[in-house]
């Protein structure tokens, strides 16, 4: 026993509703409604990693409105953490972490005003 945890988080995430623009990195939407859903699938495929979590970053004028299911996900819990340069979230994941976890995260975009054309949002796997 070496005491180093060597975990491999493996993080997906895709905007539901989005068209890859130009076959490049951005994406192109159409916000029939103010809900913006982010799909996310974190994977660990080594050893269990403890006190593992998300950091979600978003452009302000994004508020977060909760976190959905798409499998069993009890094992998540994200709270919003407000600061004056950007917006955060932070998803606590189970503890130790190790398996694989699916589940959304849902923004309002209601705040975004007319003549803003793009909003980002990062996601970053800890461990």
């Amino acid at each position: 026993m070496d005491d180093v945890c060597d975990s491999n988080l493996v993080l997906r995430a895709t905007l539901a509703n989005a068209r890859r623009k130009d076959g490049g990195e951005n994406y192109t939407m159409v916000l029939t409604d103010d809900l913006i859903v982010v799909n996310v699938q974190v994977s660990n495929f080594g050893e269990p990693a403890y006190d593992a979590d998300l950091t979600v970053e978003h452009t302000p004028s994004l508020s977060f409105v909760g976190r959905g299911k798409i499998s069993d996900t009890e094992q998540v819990d994200c709270r919003p953490e407000a600061s004056s340069k950007s917006a955060k979230v932070s998803c606590s994941l189970s503890n130790p972490f190790k398996g694989k976890l699916d589940f959304q995260l849902r923004f309002n975009g209601h705040n975004i005003p007319d003549i803003e054309r793009e909003f980002f949002i990062t996601i970053r796997a800890n461990t």
